[in-house]
């Protein structure tokens, strides 16, 4: 299970990867030793954004910037390549925009 649902995310939007045989996801381990699947910055679903920017202020790799769309404030991920998959950005989001995906390995 990804991290990014500690923060009563919904885990529809980003959590539930589990190896397969023909999948394998990429695995980090916390301080602790135990295993977790970082999920990387994917996309923004513009419906759910409220233009509030805290995916902005929270990331520090620079990963979103706020964009205008039809007059709104909206968070865009123009810098997705940057992302370290530590799940800031979902843990700050209050309406649950951001779509993150784990990495595919071999």
């Amino acid at each position: 299970m990804s991290d990014c649902c500690q923060n009563n995310q919904s885990e529809e939007s980003c959590c539930r990867f589990e190896d397969t045989p023909e999948i394998k996801y990429f695995h980090s381990y916390r301080k602790d030793g135990t295993s977790y699947t970082p999920t990387f910055s994917d996309a923004v679903d513009q419906e759910k954004c409220i233009g509030c920017g805290q995916c902005v202020k929270v990331c520090g790799q620079g990963v979103y910037i706020l964009i205008e769309v039809n007059g709104e404030k909206k968070a865009h991920n123009a810098n997705a390549d940057r992302c370290l998959g530590d799940c800031h950005c979902h843990k700050a989001c209050p309406a649950d925009a951001l779509i993150c995906k784990p990495k595919v390995i071999g």
